[in-house]
């Protein structure tokens, strides 16, 4: 028998340097002074989850409530959310997936590129992939925090001093995922969901009728009996199969829709031929959860023989069983080419995976598929199995006979003697399942205190038994004997809260340098073993309170014999994990099972087996995938290398991937592998085009030979998009700043080094508040210029451009989530191509200095990397400064100013200076293998001579700057107003903790302030007054906001409101007309405080009211999310306090994370005369807002203006602002206006005085009133001018940046459309004449040749739709003559408008009328008659989005995404068009909904949206609105939306994988007495309030049709309804109907999905 060299109880405490286990009595004296790798994980995953569900509650049910400390552990955050009896083990498995990830390898990764790749696989939908990135990141991550210590280069154990540090570096990734990836992704992520999979793989040729129906009762009863239980399936899959075809898959987590999906299988063709089943099989795996259990039910044999290997492997490494229902023995046959066949192959895959083989007569179906119900136990595990054969059986060569814990029962065979298995029943089992298979007879079950019951015959030679546990604990027995026709097989399983999991690990016994690393296949003999044991579901040990632990682990072979020596747990901690190493291999490659024993918290044994049998093998499959390119639509070679450490031997190969990119499944036959050499097999692996990057296949290889131990198998991952990136040869980057206005080029020059060619991708991050003016890309000799044009001028260049399959590029102003600038470029191979970007800023003076940043990111090092930069200013240069880079590479940078490579020198009167950055290879790679990705920061600050401020002026156009000189600041009142709902909980709501402490101990004595935290309700400090900012007030405020705990929703009105009522008495009073909302809930008692503190603030708040009201008042307010309570909308939320506040306090909003309402907190602080910031989730959070306080706390002048003469300046830009802060800096700009004479003389030829123009400057500071006046010199010319670093002209560029500005900003606060649109108008005309790329244009990058054939053609575009305009006047005259002569008016050819809209039902009814919709490609129908239908085809470009019905009094809008995809071969178009998303907005409801293919979000006013995956049926009804999901299947789903009697009926169209055609919705829109206005519009909507006449033409199936004043030709035919019942007649106008519809096609466009439409 073999030993056990080692066990040690830790986690995963493997010696990283050779690979040794770990004595935990032996470890270092200052182990205990450090956090194990798997307790840090755990704990910080707990807060991140914490979060998760507190943002994500349960149905109907209330968020989750963390408490004050939060959850100890995965297993009790579980039971809190899911209910008792739920068990986290999925949960637990994920967590695992990051603590044994593998560790970083320096010298192939970084974190920036591991970040991409997590970010990129999870949002694809590979979240097992993603956590193995996660895993590896996050050790690269606890490394920079490990401090060079040895319990963490040793033991992996982190060193106590910097495990919060640690934590919150860790925090810091889940929260940049999460905004990544969104919280639907991110749950998935985490593995949050309970419960497994419900599959069956069903046989549905024309014999199998009577299993088919069997299969449906049996689902529908499964699904009724469990829909309230957690052993409810989590999703359904369902897979038919025949020959030739698998499928169509049905995976859905709705139980009616696969109930349906079940109802609509039908027995058809074929008879008793082989079939597809090895495919199904494979199918079902892959789409079902690990865990699960699969339901194969057939009559036949399987066909694709070849795919079993295939299929074995799949299902071990994800731990599924595989059952099979055969409803006709189908006996033994001889293998084909070395493969199993018939019942043998069944039987062997059983075995394989833990599962059986049930022969049943067609009659007993029904009552086979009762196995189902005992394999979806949620919690289930295993306590015993045995297994005893007659020896006079032969031993079939792949049946294992495993089951027998010898411990607990009798061994050896006797015909009729009784067999004893014993198994203990412990405290935590709450139900027990005991199954007897095969020859069995004398079955008898016992419990600990004698009651009895005996076997029921369920199925086939299936019996089974079971009894209530009533507190009856100790050893329970089943008698039983084997009869002499066949083997008994005795299974014993419970649903249980405690189990363990087992993961194993591996490694070269002969390679010192080697570590551990997971295993994905069987071990060798030969290899270095480690098994690690971790526990789930027992609570923490304490050693006063007796709680359930481990005790012993035991090894068992497949006859019941200990194959290793049994391991004693001398000390138990649910926190670490029980790690036990067989350094010399296991020798004898004997199969077995690892069982674990232990005691539960009343001292009664309990004993689970780990299902996962370990079988050694002596082949190795290895697949290298480093250096694979993988791209979609590329066929690329992947080498998998097959080594045999046995004796000479022949094998089969095949392979299989999950996204089944590989060319085939088949075998590739049977190959020789003499002993110790090994074979390369080639695969070949394609993509579609349409595949994303990101997504990523598992590839499964299996072999087998002849000799036993002879199968093996290997996964390996392949991702899309993986190493493609051409090679950077240079990056230049050269920063221009004249006058505080910088222009930044970025020259790029890169070379497709490969033999293929490739996608060049252009990436930089640009300042937030920068404009692209210009983008020129080179290849080969053409040089491509780009162009500002409109946006629907660029749009429509652009797409012809791709359609034409022409090379462009296409750049569009970032929205506010979006900071990265991208363009491609194809790169022929061994090609070289320039991309050259310009963008122009204003750069903020902030805290006293100025910064300009450059990001640099290349992803590899570079030869040639500069960046220079020339500061010019007429002022002299008071110093430059040039931090370290700033990098997520690493945490921890050193704080010395100046990275190597850096050089700053100055010029004559220190009025230039030039900054040179030029890292070498070694600088650049001093973090990463792949080069320096981070932003250069250069500060600096000049010197000011005039109290005024300093003017440049150049041809024409001055820019003032005033900074605000040395004043006192204003002693200020603030209430700052905190977010500390539950989704803040953890270290967000720590560090905004630790910034609002520091900004409270920044405050002067003479300050006075309060503190508003807010959740469901808010909660003042101290109720109704302010405190003065004295040391005690500070600190007694820092206790109170310490021992805030984070809970609840996010009620900002109230909050709000709150803040502003405790300000009240300090304000001066409303216009008499105003109206003060006082707060709606009533302040809670607040934390008292000592009584003499308390008495002394209200003293101070009554005596001195006079002398605070000249104090700056402000309120700084900071959220994460959005309005989550009282169904306020963010709009509502700003008009109402904008009313209550008159411009009386300044309100400042800091937004933190990517998740909050920027816009709306943009809106707030600017109605309310405040400045607003996002702060991203990052580890210096907390200086952030810290600094943004610091930077709203010192003002020192209020109420500035500067006014200049307006005869002689005009076009000035906004000259006035509420409020200075001290180290800040305001600027203005304008026009210089000529005057009539210039000449030096006057009328009696003498010299004229000099021109001068007078300004004055005013402001006021705490202590007095300030006036000054100024001059310019309007013939000065800047001395910048003399530089031979200048901006073209500077002074027009910063004016003309700083109006556009102003006009979007003005655009975006105008109180009514008209205001809005000409505001708009003109910052578009000023974006084009001065090339800004803004959010009125775009920019467009075509060849010069491309460019002009492309404008031609729609120059002829525009001809043709002259002409057809004029054929439509000729058509109208021809229609009056046919009226004249022969108008036939009825009641079906003459309507007058009786659209009448308002709907009030829960759901369709037949009293509602269709009022239109669209399908398909997509084909709109709209009644115009009760008779009449209108039908025409609307097409646009990918990405276009088409305003579909707009009523501007009511605001009821619809918008529709378009997705376009290449259409087949010989269509009239080139490409096919769907709608792929609606937005629906019903403001009076305050109702907003996203829907797509797969999920709907829900975007109510005043709440924070929401968004729900269209997998399972729901309804809910709220105030009005009717809402429900239903008939799901894996390729449609329905969705009705009742809001007062108006009714969408939207069909969502997924999964197809049909090459032409897309995920996309279908809609029809019904009602019965809502009331739209007149003017309702849109693509639907014009025609809904429409006068109809029907002209009959010279056939009576052509026509010409009469809407309003609108008129064309339509044919008659015949279209499907869009709610997809059917069919209807309808009459069909050509080309979008063109020429009925009111407004031009392009004019129903709207340039986002949210935005309204401007008709």
């Amino acid at each position: 028998m073999n030993k056990w060299l080692c066990f040690a109880f830790l986690v995963y405490t493997i010696n990283r340097g050779t690979g040794l286990p770990v004595d935990y009595n032996g470890l270092p004296e200052d182990i205990a002074e450090c956090t194990p790798l798997k307790s840090l994980i755990t704990r910080t995953i707990l807060s991140i989850a914490t979060s998760y569900f507190a943002d994500n509650p349960r149905g109907e049910e209330p968020p989750l409530e963390p408490g004050e400390h939060g959850f100890k552990t995965l297993d009790e955050i579980f039971r809190a959310y899911y209910g008792e009896g739920a068990s986290a083990v999925e949960f637990k498995k994920a967590v695992l997936d990051l603590v044994y990830a593998n560790p970083p390898n320096s010298a192939k990764e970084d974190r920036i590129r591991l970040r991409r790749n997590l970010y990129k696989y999870a949002a694809a939908g590979s979240p097992d992939f993603a956590r193995k990135q996660m895993g590896t990141l996050l050790l690269s991550v606890l490394e920079e925090y490990s401090g060079g210590s040895s319990t963490w280069t040793d033991y992996q154990c982190l060193p106590n001093s910097n495990v919060e540090s640690a934590e919150e570096a860790i925090s810091v990734e889940y929260g940049r995922l999460r905004n990544e990836i969104g919280d639907l992704k991110f749950g998935q992520f985490l593995g949050v969901q309970a419960g497994t999979t419900l599959t069956f793989v069903i046989d549905d040729t024309g014999s199998m009728g009577g299993e088919i129906e069997a299969a449906k009762s049996r689902a529908e009863e499964v699904i009724d009996l469990l829909q309230s239980s957690l052993d409810r399936p989590q999703d359904f899959v369902l897979v038919p199969f025949n020959d030739p075809t698998v499928g169509p898959v049905t995976v859905t987590n709705d139980p009616q829709e696969y109930k349906k999906a079940l109802g609509r299988l039908y027995a058809h063709g074929g008879g008793d031929a082989p079939e597809l089943c090895m495919r199904g099989i494979q199918l079902g795996i892959e789409n079902s959860r690990p865990g699960s259990t699969l339901y194969v039910i057939t009559d036949v044999e399987a066909k694709d023989i070849t795919l079993q290997d295939a299929v074995i492997a799949q299902a071990l490494e994800k731990q599924i069983t595989v059952v099979f229902i055969l409803t006709h023995p189908l006996g033994s046959c001889s293998r084909s080419q070395g493969f199993l066949r018939c019942q043998d192959l069944y039987e062997h895959i059983a075995a394989s995976t833990g599962g059986k083989v049930l022969v049943v007569r067609k009659a007993q179906i029904f009552q086979a598929t009762e196995v189902v119900q005992s394999g979806l136990k949620q919690a289930g595990v295993t306590l015993a199995m045995v297994a005893v054969k007659h020896p006079g059986m032969a031993i079939i060569s792949f049946k294992i006979l495993y089951y027998l814990v010898c411990t607990y029962c009798t061994v050896g065979y006797s015909a009729g003697r009784v067999h004893n298995l014993r198994f203990p029943m412990d405290k935590t089992i709450s139900e027990i399942s005991v199954e007897a298979n095969g020859g069995c007879n004398e079955l008898l079950l016992t419990t600990s205190g004698g009651r009895q019951a005996q076997f029921v015959h369920k199925y086939a030679q299936v019996k089974s038994a079971s009894l209530p546990v009533e507190g009856e604990l100790g050893n329970w027995t089943v008698n039983f004997s084997a009869t002499s026709s066949g083997a008994c097989e005795v299974k014993v399983t419970a649903k249980s809260t405690i189990g363990a999991l087992l993961t194993l690990l591996a490694k070269n016994p002969t390679d010192a340098a080697s570590e551990y690393k997971i295993l994905s296949g069987h071990p060798s003999p030969l290899q270095s073993l480690g098994f690690i044991i971790d526990a789930y579901g027992f609570k923490p040990t304490d050693e006063n309170i007796n709680t359930a632990k481990i005790t012993t682990i035991r090894f068992i072979g497949e006859h019941g014999q200990e194959v290793l020596d049994s391991v004693k747990v001398n000390e138990f901690d649910t926190e670490s994990s029980i790690t036990s190493y067989l350094n010399q291999g296991l020798g004898s490659p004997q199969p077995f099972h690892v069982v674990v024993e232990g005691i539960d918290e009343l001292g009664n044994t309990f004993r689970r087996l780990i299902p996962r049998l370990i079988s050694p093998s002596h082949v190795k499959v290895e697949c290298d995938l480093t250096d694979v390119v993988f791209r979609a639509g590329v066929r690329t070679p992947v080498n998998i290398t097959v080594t045999n450490n046995g004796g000479n031997d022949s094998f089969l190969f095949s392979l299989s991937d999950t996204k089944s990119f590989s060319s085939s499944s088949a075998s590739y036959g049977r190959k020789s592998i003499p002993s110790g050499t090994s074979r390369v097999f080639t695969v070949h692996l394609l993509a579609p085009t349409s595949v994303n990057d990101g997504v990523a296949s598992i590839l499964t290889a299996t072999v087998r030979g002849n000799l036993p131990g002879s199968f093996q198998y290997g996964t390996c991952t392949i991702v899309v998009g993986q190493k493609k990136r051409p090679r950077v040869d240079s990056l230049h980057i050269v920063g221009t700043i004249n006058a505080r206005y910088a222009e930044t080029v970025v020259t790029s020059r890169v070379t497709n080094n490969a033999d293929i060619g490739r996608e060049a991708e252009f990436h930089i991050l640009l300042p937030a508040d920068a404009y692209i003016v210009n983008l020129t890309m080179t290849t080969g000799q053409q040089i491509i210029v780009g162009s500002i044009e409109t946006k629907e001028k660029a749009k429509k260049i652009y797409d012809k451009a791709k359609k034409t399959g022409k090379t462009a590029g296409h750049v569009a102003a970032r929205d506010q989530s979006t900071r990265a600038f991208k363009t491609k470029l194809f790169i022929a191979e061994h090609e070289h191509a320039t991309f050259e970007l310009t963008y122009q800023q204003l750069l903020r003076r902030v805290r006293g200095e100025y910064e300009y940043a450059v990001t640099i990111d290349p992803e590899q090092p570079v030869n040639h990397l500069t960046v220079d930069v020339h500061i010019v200013d007429q002022n002299p240069i008071t110093f430059v400064r040039i931090p370290q880079i700033k990098t997520d590479q690493v945490n921890i940078i050193s704080p010395v100013d100046g990275p190597p490579g850096s050089t700053v020198t100055f010029g004559r009167n220190r009025r230039y200076s030039h900054v040179r950055y030029a890292p070498t290879i070694d600088h650049q790679t001093e973090y990463s293998p792949f080069g320096l990705s981070g932003t250069l920061v250069v500060k600096y600050d000049v010197e000011r001579t005039q109290m005024f401020g300093d003017i440049a002026i150049h041809n024409g156009f001055f820019a003032h700057h005033f900074a605000p000189p040395s004043l006192a600041a204003f002693p200020k009142l603030v209430v700052f107003v905190v977010d500390t709902s539950g989704s803040m909980f953890g270290y967000k709501l720590k560090q905004v903790k630790q910034a609002l402490a520091d900004s409270l101990r920044s405050l002067n004595n003479e300050d006075h302030f309060n503190i508003v935290v807010f959740g469901d309700t808010a909660e003042p400090w101290i109720s109704g007054v302010l405190s003065t900012a004295s040391t005690r007030s500070i600190n007694d405020a820092i206790t109170y906001v310490n021992a805030v705990s984070a809970r609840g929703g996010t009620n900002m009105l109230v909050a709000l409101q709150t803040a502003l009522a405790i300000m009240e008495p300090y304000l001066p009073p409303l216009p008499e007309n105003e109206t003060i909302i006082e707060a709606t809930t009533p302040y809670p008692t607040p934390v008292p405080l000592q009584p003499e503190t308390n008495h002394f603030i209200r003293k101070r708040a009554t005596e001195t009211q006079t002398e605070l009201s000249n104090y700056a008042k402000m309120i700084v307010f900071l959220t994460d999310g959005r309005p989550t309570k009282d169904d306020v909308g963010t709009d509502d939320i700003a008009s109402r306090i904008e009313k209550i506040n008159g411009g009386r306090v300044n309100l400042h909003a800091i937004g933190f994370g990517s998740l909050v309402d920027m816009r709306f907190l943009e809106k707030l602080a600017a109605l309310n005369g405040g400045v607003s910031r996002r702060v991203f989730e990052s580890l210096d959070a907390a200086t952030q807002i810290r600094h943004f306080f610091d930077e709203v706390s010192a003002p020192v002048l209020t109420d500035v203006t500067i006014e200049y003469p307006a005869d002689k300046v005009g076009d000035v830009t906004t000259n006035d602002v509420d409020i200075l802060f001290s180290g800040t800096e305001m600027v203005v700009a304008g026009k210089i206006l000529e005057e009539e004479d210039l000449s030096g003389l006057d009328e009696l030829g003498e010299s004229r005085p000099r021109r001068q123009i007078t300004g004055t400057l005013r402001g006021r500071s705490f202590e007095n009133e300030i006036e000054m006046d100024f001059d310019i010199d309007p013939d000065a010319t800047s001395s910048i001018t003399e530089s031979t670093h200048q901006i073209t002209d500077f002074t027009e560029r910063l004016w003309a940046f700083l109006k556009v500005k102003m006009l979007l900003r003005s655009a975006n606060l105008a109180p009514n459309e008209t205001l809005k649109k000409s505001l708009r108008e003109e910052a578009l005309n000023m974006s084009l004449s001065h090339n800004f790329v803004t959010p009125l244009t775009s920019l467009v990058v075509v060849r010069p040749e491309d460019r002009q054939k492309i404008e031609e053609e729609l120059r002829k575009e525009a001809e043709a739709e002259k002409k057809r305009l004029e054929e439509e006047t000729r058509l109208e005259k021809e229609a009056e003559r046919i009226r004249k002569t022969k108008l036939r008016l009825s009641e079906d050819r003459r309507v007058k408008p009786e659209f009448t809209s308002s709907l009030r039902i829960d759901a369709p009814t037949s009293s509602m009328r269709s009022r239109g919709g669209f399908s398909g490609d997509p084909h709109f129908i709209v009644p115009l008659t009760p008779k009449i239908n209108l039908c025409f085809n609307w097409d646009g470009e990918d990405g276009e989005i088409f305003n579909l019905l707009y009523d501007p009094v009511s605001k009821v809008m619809v918008n529709g995404d378009i997705v376009a995809i290449k259409s087949p071969p010989g269509s009239m178009k080139p490409e096919r068009t769907y709608i792929s998303s609606l937005y629906i907005v019903i403001p009076h409801k305050n109702f907003k909904i996203l829907v797509r293919p797969y999920n709907v979000t829900f975007m109510p006013v005043g709440a924070q949206p929401f968004t729900l995956p269209v997998t399972s049926p729901m309804t809910f009804r709220r105030k009005g609105i009717t809402f429900q999901m239903h008939s799901i299947t894996n390729i449609h789903a329905r969705i009705d939306i009742v809001i007062d009697g108006l009714n969408f009926q939207v069909i969502c169209r997924r999964n197809n994988r049909h090459q032409f055609s897309a995920d996309h919705v279908d809609l029809a829109v019904r009602s019965s007495d809502f009331r739209l206005g007149d003017q309702v519009d849109g693509v639907i909507g014009q025609f809904l309030n429409s006068h109809v006449m029907l002209l009959d033409g010279d056939s009576t199936e052509d026509a010409v049709i009469r809407i309003d004043e609108q008129m064309g030709q339509v044919t008659r035919t015949t279209k499907r309804r869009p709610s997809g019942d059917g069919m209807v007649d309808c009459w069909f106008a050509r080309n979008n109907a063109r020429g009925l519809t009111r407004l031009a096609h392009e004019r129903y466009r709207v340039d986002d999905i949210l935005y309204e439409p401007n008709y």
